[in-house]
């Protein structure tokens, strides 16, 4: 198993700061957990939720194993980054050994007392030092791609929440209990543990450009969680990241918003895992072709026929209604064209369930899964009113 090679990454400081030891540990004991629980399933003791816990069971198997396959190519590929280390060093003596013991055998003809003689000299063989530099380019450039692909595949690698995923519910801002502020870390981090399948937050730029989570540009004082935090622990925990724009800074749009977070989610590697949201229908062309990949939603009541055109023409993977503005012919309507619905703002288990028995694949909610909604005159993290909303 790769579990035995892992002494591999001990031999090179440069490399092992990307991967951590603990990473394969946390592996290891999450595959013999979950194996456990299929076991479980499989001999009867759960026959009863066969039907519920199958499916996310294997959703986690699959994880793990996608992460295991990820460790064997990292670790295969250090293994090759060691051979060719190794051949670097041998190749570096051998050149050092010419320099100082020349190989290449000269004659050298001269005159001594009128005699002509002929001596043997040892030079340096250039032409073999050449070659032999060569060799070392090409394997330094192939250890430079290797430590490339590492450094690439190893934030590719997410930790799991062996918590069975729900399927359907959305975190509106974070988890929040206990007077927590939405659109805080603490909020963020309650709703991997609670084990949502997705985590929205409001995303725009502060005064000083920096990308933050919150409804509307901070106050003076206010210091709430940065963009990454909130991508690092949408990772963390397996959760789907619900991008949702917030294009109004200080009364003006700021189109770099959208390029920013796109590029922000590709070095991190999270393209597939983040869902860029927005109800600015002229920015769905625009966020297409900035990027192929991106996923996006469109957040809209309106189900016509030209904004049914505008998700065909730019792949809108999924649309984002309010609950109140919303109904089962609209969902089919989008569904018989491949697209998801999600429903916000879900407030009760029993509508939750009806939406889901309509078609929805998604609902967005302040309380359930028990996420404690506002009170009366609630202020969220900007002091603005619920009720104002």
């Amino acid at each position: 198993m790769f579990y035995k090679r892992v002494g591999i990454y001990m031999i090179y400081e440069n490399i092992v700061e990307f991967i951590e030891n603990r990473r394969l540990d946390e592996i290891n004991s999450d595959f013999s957990t979950i194996k456990a629980a299929v076991k479980d399933i499989w001999t009867g003791s759960a026959a009863n939720s066969f039907d519920l816990s199958f499916s996310d069971n294997i959703r986690v198997i699959d994880k793990i194993y996608e992460s295991i396959n990820v460790f064997n190519n990292i670790l295969d590929n250090l293994s090759v980054y060691k051979e060719n280390y190794q051949k670097i060093k041998e190749l570096e003596r051998q050149i050092a050994q010419e320099r100082a013991n020349p190989s290449l055998k000269t004659t050298e003809t001269y005159v001594e007392n009128g005699v002509t003689k002929t001596a043997i000299k040892y030079v340096v063989d250039q032409e073999l030092i050449n070659r032999l530099q060569n060799q070392i380019n090409l394997l330094t450039e192939e250890n430079a791609h290797i430590k490339n692909y590492i450094t690439t595949a190893a934030d590719q690698i997410v930790s799991l929440n062996l918590k069975p995923k729900n399927n359907s519910d959305i975190s509106h801002r974070g988890y929040r209990t206990g007077g927590m502020r939405d659109n805080s870390i603490e909020s963020y981090e309650q709703a991997g543990q609670k084990g949502f399948w997705g985590l929205e937050a409001d995303v725009l730029f502060d005064s000083k450009g920096n990308l933050v989570c919150s409804h509307n540009p901070p106050k003076a004082g206010e210091n709430p969680p940065s963009f990454e935090e909130y991508l690092d622990i949408c990772k963390k925990y397996g959760m789907t990241a619900i991008i949702d724009l917030k294009y109004e800074r200080y009364g003006s749009v700021d189109t770099n918003l959208s390029p920013t977070i796109i590029k922000t989610i590709e070095e991190k590697g999270m393209i597939d895992s983040c869902i860029i949201q927005t109800n600015n229908h002229n920015d769905i062309p625009f966020i297409r072709q900035t990027s192929k990949e991106a996923r996006i939603w469109y957040l809209t009541d309106v189900i016509s026929d030209k904004n049914i055109q505008l998700i065909q023409d730019n792949n809108v993977e999924g649309v984002n209604m309010q609950a109140c503005n919303s109904d089962a012919n609209k969902i089919k309507k989008l569904n018989d064209i491949g697209v998801d619905v999600c429903i916000w703002n879900v407030q009760t288990e029993t509508s939750k369930a009806r939406w889901l028995g309509y078609g929805a694949k998604h609902v967005m909610s302040d309380n359930v899964l028990g996420i404690t909604p506002y009170q009366e005159g609630e202020k969220d993290y900007n002091g603005i009113e619920k009720e104002n909303q």
